[in-house]
């Protein structure tokens, strides 16, 4: 009987003991619920910035790749796959508390490699469920300015009029919401651009006998520049985490010429790293810390695999980011006889 009662007993310790492990593998506070791993981790292979909704887990990992998981909620793991440049890895995180976690990693599908732990820099949950880019002050809003500035074109017929049509429209969305361009102020057409355009066009085409037509036209003679000036604010809130995975920031393009006909000049959308652009303008790095952009003239610098290249400038002591958006044609010589190019630039107001 003795004997059966030591068994019974060493079972029953087995198993709290295995209920004890299981709870140290999750993460079981309350306020952590649903936003388990959000937020910014300090861990042995640098900073991991992650987003959680439901049981989808993204981010960014160390400025040079992003992370695509699954959370598995009875087991408390994290798996899933890192790309670090131009390689692909795997890994799998189990918690130890809401506040660590241990893992393994290694490259291709294989975990293999090396042990991975990190620990939460943020101990409360107000903070990690809303990680802001700049950690000073979560209050508040970046006013995010974009100014239209001028069309350049080059006009092969020297002393001939030419006529064009231009639509420039910057779009951003953070987390799946959209925002709109505030404190619009255009210094051509006014009015017809809030009754035609839509709600982020800075300047807005009109189709050939439509009422209006004229007032949209921009005019010009021989080689020079057509100035524009429009500008709007996006107003994006400091409490909201922003990175590479959850933020789409383009802006599209598309410039005719409709002196006789019409002759499509530019038609492109680029796409903005508006995470690096903020870093910038805010100060959190330096113009040299962004490397030459390839394929861009001399002064453009590297904003990330996918992006514009933009140049960093300061203004006054004022931080601006510029950039231009031309297209050039089979047959046509670069910079010669039917050159053409959009200036526009970025900068934070208060």
């Amino acid at each position: 009987m003795n004997f059966f009662l030591k068994r019974i007993l060493l079972l029953i310790g087995c198993l709290g003991l295995f209920a004890q492990l299981n709870a140290q593998s999750k993460c079981t506070d309350s306020a952590y619920r649903g936003k388990e791993w959000t937020g910014q981790w300090k861990t042995s292979f640098g900073t991991l910035i992650l987003t959680q909704r439901g049981t989808k887990v993204t981010g960014s990992y160390r400025d040079v790749g992003k992370i695509d998981a699954t959370y598995y909620t009875s087991t408390g793991k994290l798996k899933g796959s890192f790309t670090n440049t131009s390689k692909k890895g795997s890994f799998e995180f189990t918690f130890r508390s809401c506040q660590k976690f241990q893992g393994r990693w290694g490259w291709g599908n294989s975990i293999n490699q090396n042990n991975w732990s990190g620990t939460r820099v943020e101990a409360n949950t107000s903070s990690v469920a809303t990680r802001s880019l700049s950690t000073s002050n979560r209050t508040g809003v970046y006013k995010l300015k974009i100014t239209l500035q001028q069309l350049f074109h080059h006009n092969p017929a020297v002393g001939r009029e030419r006529k064009f049509l231009l639509r420039f429209n910057p779009s951003l969305r953070i987390e799946g919401k959209s925002y709109t361009l505030e404190s619009k102020k255009y210094t051509r057409i006014g009015k017809e651009i809030e009754r035609y355009g839509s709600p982020n066009q800075l300047y807005v085409s009109r189709k050939r006998n439509e009422k209006d037509f004229d007032k949209v036209l921009l005019k010009g003679k021989g080689k020079g520049k057509i100035s524009i000036n429009n500008s709007g604010v996006f107003e994006i809130p400091k409490n909201i985490q922003i990175a590479d995975t959850n933020t789409d920031f383009q802006i599209s393009v598309a410039l005719m010429d409709v002196t006789s006909g019409t002759k499509n000049l530019i038609r492109k959308t680029v796409k903005l790293n508006l995470k690096a652009m903020l870093d910038y303008l805010i100060g959190k790095k330096s113009a040299s810390s962004f490397s030459q952009a390839k394929n861009r003239w001399k002064g453009f610098k590297d904003m990330g695999i996918g992006y514009q290249g933009m140049k960093l400038t300061g203004q006054s002591g004022k931080r601006h980011i510029e950039d231009e958006i031309e297209e050039h044609h089979t047959g046509e010589v670069v910079r010669n006889m039917y050159d053409r190019r959009i200036d526009y630039s970025i900068e934070l107001v208060d």
